[in-house]
């Protein structure tokens, strides 16, 4: 990854993929209290980690990624971490994380996503998925299921997605 100041990560299904993805998000950094976010979790992380609020058909769910606080407040390597399950019905299980980094201008709210006013986008890399666990699954995890982990690393202003492997397919796509 490139150096930037946001990123959205969008978690993106069609209505053949299934209704109603619950999405988790969850900062970990040593020393601090990790919030998850996502339905039935929190809405934000302090001036880090927010979320666009629940979808409950098809389409999208977000989280905005402020890299710019998150930088300038800890130092090091960051670590987010990307799950989710079907509350609803699970068709295909496809589900697109789409991961766009901007640099500058503001971030506003809108359908479920973020919108940057003013600023450039620096990359756009996508990673393909199969969401396995469901809402009627029996071992669901509260958190969902691992999809992928974007490591950070502060000083060097570099950063690496890797798909997270649990009985399903993931492929990256720059």
């Amino acid at each position: 990854m490139q150096d930037f100041d946001y990123v959205v990560l969008r978690y993106i299904w069609s209505d053949n993929s299934g209704l109603d993805l619950d999405t988790r998000t969850q900062l970990k950094i040593q020393g601090r209290d990790n919030l998850v976010l996502g339905w039935n979790r929190y809405s934000k992380d302090a001036d880090y980690l927010e979320w666009a609020g629940d979808n409950t058909a098809s389409g999208q769910e977000s989280i905005l990624v402020n890299m710019s606080k998150l930088s300038s407040d800890f130092g090091g390597q960051i670590k987010i971490e990307f799950a989710g399950f079907w509350y609803g019905e699970r068709k295909s299980g496809q589900v697109v994380l789409e991961f766009t980094t901007y640099k500058g201008g503001s971030m506003t709210t809108e359908a479920y996503s973020w919108v940057n006013q003013g600023g450039t986008v620096v990359q756009n890399l996508s990673l393909t998925c199969n969401v396995v666990l469901s809402n009627n699954t029996q071992d669901r995890d509260s958190d969902g299921q691992k999809l992928a982990v974007l490591n950070y690393d502060v000083l060097s202003k570099k950063g690496q997605i890797n798909a997270t492997i649990r009985s399903f397919s993931c492929q990256i796509f720059h």
